[in-house]
């Protein structure tokens, strides 16, 4: 079987993008049998599954039927906000990668989800390494794509957000790499920043209160899923960790996060940078926008997150 066409960066109109968050998603098996996408989705329960960004989360599908998904994510406390709180950024993971699959069950064979948008509200708060559920299911959908919505919530069953994704589905085959490297390929990589924590950030400067924020991806291979893309859970996370320092003077809990994927980001061949800013303060509320960039200023990925005062 010959491979797909690969999609040059992801342009506007090709509908490139993350799928199960930034890459095609499916089974990770180029040869055999196409499987439908909800033999995909379910063979991730008992299946090894080959992102290394789903491995990073310890993210599993539970169950999984035609419209429905419950995904668990246990993710690393290392991951942690200044409160030692779950941070936004890992709860838009789980609802990336889970939702998409909700849709994913619908298509037959031959179809490649893209998430194109995600969406989280939190209501609730749990301390960093707490084991969340995602039981998401499918609004609407058709070949063209659909719109899902769920709930994230704690083991004891408390609620911590409320999340939505739109995602679009264009003719593929699962396991088939579509991402385009850069063209930065024979560049040295500087490696993991041992002071980046979990999401291996280089913090480009400690800004004053106010100042924007810009921090440098050194370990996107753990980021990444089987495409050769950046996962797209993990750009929210990575931009979201940006934001929240952005908006930190002001001592804020995380209330809601935006994510648009505009296209997919290479894992390979260019280097990647999050910026963060903060748009507007009141004495309630902080809104912040930032987005994952190249060196070239190159937008693959936007953000607005909004934070609250404690309390």
């Amino acid at each position: 079987m010959s491979p797909a066409r690969p999609v040059e960066g992801g342009e506007p109109g090709d509908r490139g993008g993350p799928v199960e968050g930034g890459g095609p998603g499916g089974d990770g098996i180029p040869d055999g049998p196409a499987r439908t996408g909800l033999e995909s989705v379910r063979a991730t329960i008992t299946e090894p599954h080959p992102s290394p960004a789903v491995h990073t989360f310890d993210i599993r599908t539970v169950t999984a039927d035609p419209g429905h998904c419950r995904t668990t994510m246990a993710c690393d406390p290392a991951f942690t906000d200044a409160a030692g709180m779950m941070p936004m950024g890992a709860v838009a993971m789980l609802a990336d990668t889970g939702l998409t699959r909700t849709v994913l069950s619908w298509m037959p064979a031959g179809r490649v989800v893209l998430t194109s948008r995600v969406q989280v509200s939190m209501v609730g708060a749990v301390p960093a390494g707490t084991p969340l559920l995602a039981a998401g299911r499918s609004v609407t959908w058709n070949l063209d794509g659909g719109f899902s919505v769920g709930a994230i919530s704690a083991p004891d069953g408390a609620p911590v957000a409320q999340v939505s994704a739109r995602c679009v589905a264009v003719p593929g085959r699962w396991g088939v790499p579509f991402i385009t490297p850069g063209e930065e390929a024979a560049a040295p990589r500087t490696g993991p920043d041992p002071d980046g924590g979990f999401l291996g950030l280089r913090w480009d400067s400690d800004p004053g209160p106010g100042a924007d924020v810009e921090a440098r991806l050194t370990d996107i291979d753990r980021l990444s899923n089987m495409y050769g893309a950046l996962h797209g859970g993990c750009g929210a996370a990575v931009l979201e960790s940006v934001l929240a320092r952005a908006a930190g003077h002001r001592g804020v809990r995380p209330q809601d996060l935006e994510v648009h994927y505009l296209r997919p980001a290479p894992a390979s061949g260019v280097s990647l940078s999050c910026r963060g800013r903060v748009l507007d303060s009141t004495r309630r509320y902080t809104l912040c926008a930032g987005e994952l960039v190249d060196d070239t200023g190159r937008v693959f990925t936007r953000a607005t997150a909004r934070y609250g005062e404690p309390g």
